[in-house]
């Protein structure tokens, strides 16, 4: 957390920085990371400049893990980050089976969630641009225009506000679902871009995570 705050958070000089889609979007892409190609870059971009950091600075003991398309840091812990949109009280994880498999073969995991504040890409311009880098265009978005579906306008920026981690031992998450603090069917049954039928994904309610599982919490 401290490694975002340094580079995008407020001090006494500045106020906190806005990420740029464009920048954060080509960083990844020349910094070889698949990632860039992700409607949802804050995210990954989030993800990608931890391991980055990981990767040059030796001395944390904390590496980078990467598992099919899971792009995580190890250390003690297993780390996940996500970012949030700071206007919604739900922040999704990832899908239930992979977060429980790192849960049982880690004995818990860690999760950094980065609470953002949004500029959209209202006219469009970032869109078509990020599109244009892609080339080919997908089936899936080529099917979404010709069935006439309306796609929500991406983040162009994006600014961190708070970030808060947590660390769920085994059974902490299931045991939120019965305690109403998170769930385990968020997407389920939605499609995929290969139209496959999604698994449910965890979700938390920051708001409403006991105060036991909050390791760190850092304002930006």
């Amino acid at each position: 957390m401290g490694v975002l705050h340094n580079k995008y958070g407020s001090t006494k000089d500045k106020t906190a920085q806005w990420i740029d889609g464009k920048d954060s979007i080509l960083e990844m892409k020349n910094g070889g990371s698949k990632s860039w190609r992700e409607m949802e870059w804050p995210g990954h971009y989030i993800k990608y400049s931890l391991q980055e950091f990981c990767k040059q600075n030796s001395d944390y003991e904390i590496v980078p893990f990467d598992k099919f398309k899971w792009h995580l840091v190890k250390g003690n812990v297993l780390w996940d980050a996500r970012a949030h949109d700071v206007k919604k009280k739900e922040t999704p994880l990832g899908a239930v089976k992979d977060y429980n498999d790192f849960i049982l073969n880690n004995k818990g995991i860690g999760v950094i969630v980065v609470e953002i504040e949004i500029q959209l890409d209202r006219d469009g311009i970032f869109t078509d641009w990020h599109e244009s880098i892609k080339g080919k265009t997908s089936k899936y978005s080529n099917d979404s225009k010709q069935l006439g579906r309306r796609s929500h306008p991406r983040k162009e920026k994006v600014r961190i506000k708070r970030a808060l981690a947590y660390f769920f031992e085994p059974s902490a998450l299931e045991r939120g679902v019965a305690e109403g603090w998170a769930r385990n069917d968020f997407q389920e049954g939605m499609k995929n871009m290969n139209f496959s039928k999604r698994s449910g994904k965890y979700e938390i309610i920051s708001s409403k995570v006991p105060e036991k599982y909050l390791i760190l919490k850092q304002d930006f």
